[in-house]
C-alpha cells in the first residue's frame, strides 16, 4: 500500500537500536552460565590438585572433571528449559551467542582428546579456547569485563607453559575466577538492574 507511512533514517536507526538493546538484555541472562561453569571449573581444578598432592589413583584424580560435566550439564539444561518457557522467543543475537558456546564445547572436546592422545598439558588449550569464546561474548554483549576476562585467559594460557601441569591447575583456577566468575557476577548484577528499570 502506498499510503503506508515511510520511516525516516532516524526512526529506522532508533528501531534497530531498540531491537539490539532488547537482544542484549535477553542474552545477558547467560551471566548465569559464567557463574555456573566458573564455580564448577574452579572446584574441579582445586579438587584435582588436592587429589594429586594426596597421591590418589588415576580414576579419582580425574573424577572431579567428570562430576563437573555431569552437574554442569544438568544444571545448564534445567536453567535453559525454564528460561525458554518464560521467553518463548529467540532473537538472532541469542541464536548466534548460543552457537559460539556450542562451538567452544566441541572445540574443547577435540582439544582434550588431542591432549590425552599425545600426553600434552590440556590447560593452555582450554584457556585459549575459553579466551576466544569469552572475547566473542564480550563483543556481542558489549561488556568490557568479559573482554578483559578473555585477555586474562590468553595471558594465563601462556603463563601455564612455565608451570608443571599440577601447579598449572592453580593458575587455571585463578584465571577462571577472574575470567568467568567476576564478569559473571557483574553481568548478573547488570541484568538485575535492567530488570528493575
Amino acid at each position: 500500500m502506498q499510503n503506508e507511512k515511510q520511516l525516516t533514517n532516524e526512526q529506522s536507526l532508533q528501531i534497530i537500536q531498540q531491537m539490539i538493546g532488547v537482544a542484549q538484555k535477553n542474552v545477558s541472562q547467560n551471566g548465569f552460565h559464567f557463574l555456573l561453569w566458573g564455580f564448577l571449573n574452579v572446584g574441579a581444578a582445586l579438587t584435582q590438585y588436592l587429589f594429586i598432592k594426596m597421591n590418589c589413583g588415576e580414576l579419582l584424580i580425574n573424577s572431579p572433571w567428570i562430576a563437573m560435566a555431569i552437574i554442569g550439564g544438568i544444571a545448564a539444561t534445567i536453567y535453559e528449559r525454564r528460561k525458554d518457557k518464560i521467553e518463548r522467543h529467540e532473537t538472532f543475537t541469542n541464536h548466534f551467542y548460543g552457537w559460539v558456546w556450542v562451538s567452544f564445547g566441541i572445540s574443547m572436546f577435540v582439544g582434550i582428546f588431542y591432549a590425552n592422545v599425545y600426553q600434552v598439558n590440556m590447560i593452555p588449550i582450554i584457556l585459549t579456547l575459553a579466551a576466544f569464546a569469552t572475547m566473542v561474548s564480550g563483543a556481542i554483549l558489549q561488556f568490557t569485563p568479559l573482554k578483559i576476562g578473555a585477555i586474562v585467559f590468553w595471558a594465563s594460557a601462556l603463563t601455564t607453559c612455565f608451570f608443571s601441569p599440577t601447579n598449572g591447575l592453580l593458575v587455571f583456577s585463578l584465571a577462571i575466577a577472574l575470567g568467568y566468575i567476576l564478569p559473571g557476577i557483574l553481568l548478573w548484577k547488570k541484568f538485575n538492574q535492567q530488570e528493575r528499570v
